[in-house]
């Protein structure tokens, strides 16, 4: 049995699992500062924003695809720099965090629903089609 992890080990968890741990920084900083400064104007916008998501499912989750998918079409610094500002966002204004976290909550636990139900997975937004080569 090892007594740890080697940086080898480390790097490679990094590498594998890069969202994982901005998220979860993002959140954690969000959250320390907002039981800090904010008290109980997170919950409140969390809550707002999950109503909101499972009201408008379709249209929010179409807007939330839209921007990630906007993301990962930029390279490498450009995301670096998002990464940031969602890092200053959280120490500035941690809410807004839990705002757009209540959004995707929403659309997510819609879409659970409806897949409870029985029903058919809902669409996606159809990606547009390609020139045919001839």
């Amino acid at each position: 049995m090892k007594d740890g992890f080697t940086m080898s080990e480390l790097e490679q968890f990094g590498k594998q699992h890069k969202l994982t741990i901005l998220f979860s920084g993002i959140f954690l900083l969000a959250a320390i500062v907002n039981t800090v400064w904010w008290n109980t104007l997170s919950i409140w916008l969390l809550a707002i924003a999950a109503i909101i998501g499972l009201c408008f499912p379709e249209q929010i989750g179409n807007f939330l695809l839209k921007v990630a998918r906007a993301l990962a079409n930029q390279d490498k610094t450009v995301r670096m720099i998002f990464a940031g500002v969602a890092l200053v966002i959280a120490l500035i204004f941690p809410p807004l965090i839990f705002c757009i976290t209540g959004l995707i909550a929403g659309v997510a636990l819609k879409y659970k629903a409806e897949v409870f139900k029985g029903k058919e997975k809902p669409e996606e937004p159809k990606k547009p089609e390609e020139p045919k080569k001839e």
